[in-house]
């Protein structure tokens, strides 16, 4: 009898023994897992404000790009007057994410920006491609600033192949995937290479629509100083006449099948 309770009791040792080694053995990657995970605010020590991640007399544990000390001359650590020095620093720089104060003073602070944390605003960061519609056209570009609670700074290519920086309204703005921008974007350069021209090519644009249309042909002797136009030489009613047309509304003779 005493040797049957003494083997029960052997096995129960060996399951509560079996439980706290998995037990051990879990928490042990619990444990793991948390501290992989970055902690941007750095513990107790960082604040974030509107987005931003600010730290006192404290270094972020997570890698970051410095972009420029400035001075913001704030007198306490209330959260209002952290906000006040953000939205300073936000008239000069518009892409950060993180402030450093590094002395007692809080005379001033390091600008920087946490790598893995975006900077964002209405929805929109840095880098995203995008399309918008104005005035009746598409346009497909890269947002390279976000200037306001308002507008984003788009690079995109125009529509005679140059590359234009314009403000945009967030609220117009649709992020699109790299496939799509790429494919936007490949069309649009073959339209102008389409349009490329130059000195003696032989064109022929189209007036007019219905009925009305007419079209001309002539020879290209100039070209307007944006290259946005060209000075066409041609003959109607007998008469040697130059016009200037816009280069998009022009197509080479041995294009003419496409009209």
């Amino acid at each position: 009898m005493k040797k049957n309770q003494m083997l029960i009791k052997e096995k129960r040792s060996m399951k509560r023994i079996k439980f706290y080694l998995l037990l051990n053995v879990a928490l042990f990657f619990f444990a793991g897992h948390v501290q992989s995970q970055t902690d941007f605010t750095l513990a107790r020590i960082g604040y974030k404000i509107h987005g931003v991640y600010v730290y006192v007399l404290a270094e972020p544990v997570a890698e970051y790009i410095f972009v420029e000390t400035i001075k913001v001359g704030i007198k306490d650590t209330r959260r209002e007057t952290f906000l006040k020095a953000i939205q300073k620093a936000k008239k000069k720089h518009k892409n950060f994410n993180g402030m450093i104060f590094r002395y007692n003073d809080l005379n001033q602070a390091d600008l920087i920006r946490l790598e893995g944390v975006h900077v964002t605003r209405g929805g929109i960061k840095v880098h995203d491609k995008v399309m918008y519609s104005r005035s009746g056209n598409v346009y497909y570009g890269a947002v390279v600033e976000l200037l306001d609670d308002k507008e984003a700074k788009i690079k995109h290519i125009g529509i005679y192949g140059d590359i234009v920086v314009n403000p945009v309204e967030y609220r117009i703005l649709t992020v699109i995937d790299d496939v799509a921008y790429n494919k936007a974007i490949n069309a649009i350069l073959d339209n102008v290479n389409n349009h490329q021209f130059k000195l003696s090519d032989q064109v022929i644009w189209v007036l007019g629509t219905g009925s009305e249309k007419v079209s001309y042909t002539g020879t290209i002797i100039g070209f307007s100083r944006d290259g946005h136009k060209a000075n066409v030489e041609y003959i109607e009613d007998n008469i040697t006449k130059v016009k200037k047309v816009n280069i998009l509304d022009l197509h080479r003779l041995s294009d003419s099948n496409k009209l």
